[in-house]
């Protein structure tokens, strides 16, 4: 997990409403008798119980689609790199190895920066149409590799659906209406426990900070997940993709001995 610049806010945040709990509870408010707390405590009580069920559902939902992303990037890379062996041997296969590596390489350099603003890079756009074109020109000359047109076909069609649903996950997933919920049956809680009142002042203060910091960073949390590719709070790395690049440039070397192959 990556703290950020959101986090920073939400500290922030949960010390304010801290403080104006405290300051309320304290300098304003009266406490109340005990069978009104009484009453008060089971509204509490229920209006927590409407945040956790919201959060365990919201946040369950979450975790899902952050491993289907992050398994979607291994998968991108491992096509990739099915691409790159398939045409090991092969005549006139050193452009579309060469197209694979400055992909790899415009995803890692490029394209994890602007997924962190939310859009995808037009630099590692053009390297992809570059490798289709250069992989189906491939294919067209080698008609008589069946078993190898099918298997191309199959790592180019997956890689380029891995990276589509990659792109599609930069978007919200949490719909507005449930995070507003989420929101509201949170500060409900804050605000309900507010006039609760125990008489062990030092032990007031502990709950009314763990009740405010587990509401507010149960939130962020729920931020941190829905941006899988934020590069900060709990995000995908492109471990895939430079283990990838690591392999390619150990391989290079053949590359350029197909090369010299293919121009006898």
């Amino acid at each position: 997990m990556i703290l950020d610049i959101t986090f920073v806010w939400y500290f922030g945040g949960a010390v304010v409403i801290y403080l104006c709990n405290y300051f309320l509870k304290h300098k304003i408010w009266t406490p109340l008798e005990e069978g009104q707390q009484s009453i008060l405590g089971v509204a509490t009580g229920f209006m927590a119980t409407i945040f956790a069920f919201i959060l365990g559902f919201t946040v369950a939902d979450l975790w899902s689609e952050y491993k289907d992303a992050d398994d979607l990037t291994v998968r991108e890379a491992t096509e990739l790199r099915i691409v790159y062996r398939l045409t090991k041997g092969l005549d006139q296969s050193q452009k579309v190895r060469e197209r694979v590596k400055q992909y790899t390489t415009a995803v890692i350099e490029d394209e994890w920066k602007t997924m962190t603003a939310g859009n995808s890079s037009p630099k590692a756009d053009v390297a992809k149409n570059m490798l289709w074109d250069d992989a189906l020109e491939l294919i067209k000359n080698h008609p008589q590799e069946k078993v190898f047109t099918e298997a191309m076909l199959r790592s180019l069609i997956g890689f380029d659906h891995c990276r589509r649903e990659r792109i599609c996950s930069l978007k919200n997933s949490v719909h507005p209406l449930i995070f507003y919920t989420l929101v509201l049956s949170g500060f409900s809680t804050i605000v309900c426990f507010g006039f609760l009142f125990i008489r062990q002042t030092r032990l007031q203060h502990v709950l009314d900070a763990m009740v405010v910091s587990g509401v507010v960073f149960n939130i962020y949390l729920v931020i941190a997940i829905d941006h899988p590719y934020s590069g900060t709070g709990v995000t995908i790395t492109p471990d895939a993709f430079q283990y990838l690049q690591q392999q390619l440039q150990t391989e290079m070397p053949e590359v350029g001995n197909g090369a010299v192959h293919s121009s006898k």
